[in-house]
């Protein structure tokens, strides 16, 4: 896989220190969060034993859906107006408490889902006493058969989501806890066309169901969809490498997120009550502000942003997505969409924590969003030199990985022992691990084992 990555065009100091900051960033930057969504991320995180990781893109996706299909960005007056539309995997150990994050996060949503449902069922209460009337009764007080709104999907078929979306067209959020499932279940019985229709959706096409169903579903022409889950890394070898190799380029609209190091969450008394609130109050302070408009607002940069912006992509970007291998191009060339649509989300999380007004993108968010568009950038490469790395130790847990590195090439069970406990190993849990990775270990006689 050839990444020019370190051979930097030539561009301005400015955005070389920039772009620097942002590939050193291992873990998600909370600094191009406001200070105060930098602390209430932070108490949830020690609060609910969630990374910050998680969290942190967690807080992106959920204002990504408090924005909606209302506001758009463009970084140039003739170029597309991007929705703030984000396909996101959170990636972890069984245990690392990787699916709070995004209920806790799209709680108010799932708020209002509960609202919804309750009018609904009250309204097809009203209808059905309806049909039992007269005609003339009928004639003298018309009534349409209710419909119900839905902001969250889990496990539901493509002709659930259109349907949804021709209902809601402010935005769907589909989220699945394990997205594993998802993935298997695309194209099961549709010889392609469903991941045709999520590339289309993620690229704000118009999505148009022409299928035998008990449900008509009217064109979708201006469609938001936000699509997240978790997975763990073995299961997302099995799943996404099959979504890798078909070419499609599905895999590279994903934002992935996956800690160097994930455990299982450790709970602490802390009173979270006032944390949640204020992250609350600004969702819907959101959310609001996006009902309120008839037409979609478009923001456009300060001409500092935009300079800054258009250098990323027509210098840096651009020599990245050229000189790479067609793999890792098509990836980076992604990253053109996925820093616009940062851009106008920070832009509007600012002003929810306080910023007065809402105009153009200022210089400072745009440095933000580059920061964090090059630490998605490096967690996607980890997830594509993960799925196509075809040695076996890559792919263990840290401190698999060290007690593999500490074993010798041939060692004896008593030695082995003896090196794995220094770690911190029962001999119990040594054993697993030899049992558990006979691509690595070879049992040449009982008790002897070599490194494959």
């Amino acid at each position: 896989m050839k990444n020019q990555k370190n051979n930097l065009p030539k561009i301005s100091e400015n955005l070389k220190n920039i772009i620097s900051i942002g590939q050193r960033e291992s873990t998600f930057p909370l600094n191009v969060f406001p200070k105060e969504l930098q602390r209430i991320t932070e108490k949830i995180s020690q609060g609910r034993g969630i990374h910050e990781d998680y969290l942190g893109a967690s807080i992106l996706f959920s204002f990504g859906y408090a924005i909606g299909n209302n506001m758009s960005v463009s970084i140039l007056e003739n170029t597309t107006k991007l929705k703030p539309i984000l396909y996101l995997a959170l990636i972890g150990n069984p245990g690392s408490n990787k699916s709070s994050a995004l209920k806790l996060t799209m709680k108010y949503f799932y708020e209002l889902d509960k609202l919804e449902f309750e009018k609904y069922q009250k309204a097809k209460n009203d209808y059905e006493r309806w049909l039992e009337l007269s005609p003339e009764e009928k004639e003298e007080n018309p009534m349409d058969p209710p419909t119900r709104k839905q902001s969250i999907l889990k496990d539901s078929t493509l002709e659930a989501v259109g349907n949804s979306l021709a209902k809601n067209p402010r935005g769907v959020a589909q989220i699945r806890d394990e997205i594993a499932g998802f993935f298997r279940d695309l194209n099961k019985y549709r010889s392609g066309s469903d991941l045709e229709n999520y590339l289309e959706l993620w690229s704000q096409d118009p999505v148009i169901l022409n299928r035998a169903s008990k449900i008509e579903i009217p064109p979708v022409l201006d469609p938001f969809l936000m699509l997240a889950g978790t997975t763990q890394p073995k299961i997302l070898e099995k799943t996404l490498a099959s979504i890798l190799a078909d070419g499609s380029g599905f895999f590279d609209r994903f934002l992935y997120i996956w800690p160097n190091f994930t455990e299982k969450a450790i709970y602490k008394k802390i009173n979270l009550k006032l944390p949640i609130a204020s992250f609350e109050d600004k969702i819907q302070k959101v959310f609001d502000y996006s009902e309120t408009l008839n037409e979609t607002e478009n923001f456009s940069f300060s001409p500092k942003a935009q300079k800054l912006v258009l250098e990323w992509l027509n210098v840096f970007n651009k020599n990245l997505v050229d000189s790479s291998d067609e793999a890792i191009a098509s990836i980076y060339s992604k990253f053109d969409i996925h820093l616009q649509r940062i851009c106008l989300i920070l832009h509007i999380i600012d002003w929810a924590f306080g910023k007065e007004k809402l105009d153009s993108i200022s210089y400072s968010t745009a440095v933000r969003a580059i920061m964090l568009t090059e630490y998605f950038r490096g967690q996607s490469e980890k997830a594509l030199d993960f799925l196509i790395n075809t040695d076996p130790a890559t792919k263990l847990r840290p401190h698999h990985l060290e007690l593999y590195n500490k074993l010798p090439e041939q060692f004896s069970s008593s030695e082995g022992i003896k090196i794995a406990s220094r770690l911190g190993f029962s001999v119990r849990s040594f054993y697993y691990f030899l049992a558990n990775n006979p691509n690595l270990f070879t049992l040449n006689r009982p008790g002897l084992y070599s490194k494959a």
